[in-house]
């Protein structure tokens, strides 16, 4: 019994250790090998050696990954830049006069700026790198090029290729191009280049406007050109947003993807409120703090108005029950974030002064008949004031026996929802059944708590209980006024 008894504890602590290895394993933070494998170019490895690793200690975090947005590694005598894709949060690269022959910057999504000149590059492939705006790969081997993901590209520069197409259709911002082929042997000429001016309308700056030589575009006689749809046509004004609403995160930015027609005069931009999101004269949007605002493009009498939500950076996720009624009630000047209106903080606790300040916005800000405040802690210099005033005169929050309110007080959920059923003044519930376990028919808040559920603004937890002596989380309270707003206002 003694032999089997070592030998089960032994095999008990073997496991152990394995799993104790496994965890420690797993916890490890993430580092990244600058060797052959990942980094095939030696050139190119030395490189990220000397330049991108902090501690020198051979590897790359996961900060120093994220750190690398510019790579120049120009005339280094590097053959293949594999290992690139790594670099998410790339911005610029600069890799010209090297001997590279193909570059994937189809997992960089955020560079905008390729500068590959004068080299061997032969293929380059882009994805949808809807930042890039500079493409520099002139003097080079050329022969395709596809730019259909790179819709806001604004200067591009392939000249000195053996490229037999070129097609510009989808680039709406493109300012200048120059893609004019290898001059051939037998030309005569000075330069070998016939200039070619194409009738083509394009936006650059904040300049929409018909003219012969808005493009550059310097060919011969074995490059194409497909100026695509930006041929000036001859119907009347027209202007289309491509996209219909868009929403992005606070401290995001983005070009207004449209199409227009015959326009005779400079694009103008506008926002409904610039303080929220601003929009500039090229069309570059930017979400400044939470909330909404209406872009409008307009020029000769035509016009397009798309809607912009600005998202709080910490209310993101679709799926969360709270995104809906935040952003909703963020738009309608119901609720706040915090940090300049950039979070918002769900899981805070609300109080009192949040909880009374939500419901009187939600009613519009309705003036008080009285001019002060009876709660001596309360302030005429703070935020709820006005609210708590109101919300006293109509017996939708009381105070405590010392003459105190108690603004940061954390609001309960019991509290919550008698607010709610006093402000839609006490109505009284029409079923008698009562869904929550915890809470008794002698609880004040009983009444309240029946009528919110029957009216949906109420839904409870999944084991049958209300939680009335939990705290309300701000999410929460966005939650309750939404639905309020609904199905007791029918709005929203």
């Amino acid at each position: 019994m003694n032999k089997v008894f070592k030998t089960a504890f032994t095999l008990f602590a073997a496991c152990g250790t394995i799993a104790l290895i496994a965890a420690a394993v797993s916890a490890a933070p993430y580092r990244l090998a600058i060797d052959e494998n990942n980094f095939p170019d030696p050139n190119f490895r030395t490189y990220i050696l000397e330049n991108h690793d902090d501690d020198q200690d051979g590897y790359l975090s996961e900060d120093e990954i994220k750190k690398v947005d510019v790579i120049a590694c120009k005339g280094l005598k590097i053959k293949s830049l594999q290992g690139i894709e790594k670099f998410t949060e790339l911005i610029m690269l600069e890799c010209s006069e090297n001997e590279i022959v193909s570059l994937d910057a189809t997992k960089n999504p955020k560079l905008a700026t390729v500068i590959c000149i004068s080299g061997n590059l032969k293929d380059i492939k882009l994805g949808n790198n809807e930042m890039l705006t500079y493409l520099f790969v002139h003097n080079n081997q050329l022969s395709s090029l596809d730019l259909s993901g790179c819709p806001n590209l604004k200067a591009l520069s392939v000249y000195l290729n053996p490229l037999g197409t070129v097609d510009i259709s989808k680039q709406l911002y493109l300012q200048m191009a120059y893609v004019h082929g290898i001059k051939k042997a037998d030309q005569k000429d000075t330069d070998g280049l016939a200039y070619t001016d194409y009738h083509i309308q394009v936006t650059s700056g904040d300049r929409i406007s018909k003219m012969t030589q808005t493009y550059f575009v310097m060919t011969d006689d074995n490059v194409k050109i497909d100026p695509g749809s930006a041929r000036v046509p001859d119907d009347i004004g027209l202007i289309e947003f491509k996209t219909g609403s868009v929403e992005k995160k606070c401290g995001e930015f983005f070009y207004v993807s449209y199409t227009y027609k015959d326009l005779q005069s400079s694009v103008k931009w506008k926002s409904s409120d610039p303080n929220v999101i601003s929009v500039s004269d090229t069309g570059c949007v930017t979400c400044k703090m939470a909330g909404t605002a209406t872009i409008t493009a307009y020029a000769d009498g035509a016009s397009a108005s798309t809607t912009v939500t600005s998202l709080y950076k910490d209310v993101t996720g679709k799926k969360d029950f709270w995104y809906a009624p935040t952003n909703y009630l963020t738009a309608k000047g119901t609720v706040k974030g915090y940090d300049k209106q950039t979070l918002f903080k769900p899981a805070n606790k609300c109080t009192r002064a949040q909880m009374v300040t939500f419901i009187w916005r939600l009613m519009g800000e309705p003036a008080p008949k009285a001019k002060t405040c009876k709660f001596k802690d309360v302030k005429e210099k703070d935020y709820f004031y006005k609210a708590c005033i109101w919300g006293n005169e109509n017996k939708i929050v009381e105070g405590y026996k010392d003459g105190t309110f108690g603004p940061q007080i954390v609001c309960a959920r019991k509290h919550a929802v008698t607010f709610l059923w006093r402000l839609a003044g006490q109505p009284k519930p029409k079923t008698t059944k009562n869904p929550f376990k915890d809470v008794k028919k002698s609880d004040y808040f009983y009444k309240a708590t029946l009528w919110a559920s029957e009216q949906k603004i109420l839904a409870g937890y999944s084991d049958g209980t209300f939680k009335p002596n939990d705290d309300c989380l701000r999410r929460q309270m966005v939650t309750f006024l939404y639905k309020y707003d609904k199905f007791i206002n029918n709005k929203g």
